[in-house]
């Protein structure tokens, strides 16, 4: 699962009106997985792909804030219920990406998500 703007359009994040495909209702609803499904979410492998070259290869613990403080912090602002879904970027360097790039995100345990850019 990945967002493009997540992932690499830091300007965008300031947008509230960007949408980007991978935050399309089917689009994510088609790679929802449960908690019972995935054993440890803090030790999952990943790696971000832009047009077949691999531009991050990494474990989720090695986040900067782990899944659980992420959750905590959200739910400080505002009341999370059932189903809400959080997204996060990724590290600094990553890289931009351009219309006609294709993305492509792999989480251990929860599949992957190719992603056209326009």
């Amino acid at each position: 699962m990945q967002s493009h703007g997540e992932a690499t359009e830091r300007s965008l994040q300031s947008v509230s009106s960007h949408r980007s495909p991978a935050c399309r209702g089917e689009e994510i609803e088609r790679r929802l997985v449960t908690a019972d499904e995935i054993r440890n979410p803090q030790n999952l492998y990943f790696r971000i792909s832009v047009n077949g070259s691999v531009r991050q290869s990494s474990n989720t613990q090695l986040m900067i804030m782990n899944l659980a403080r992420q959750i905590s912090w959200a739910s400080s602002f505002y009341t999370l219920y059932p189903g809400d879904i959080l997204m996060s970027g990724t590290c600094e360097g990553v890289g931009q990406v351009r219309p006609g790039d294709i993305m492509e995100c792999e989480i251990e345990s929860i599949g992957s998500m190719t992603v056209p850019v326009s």
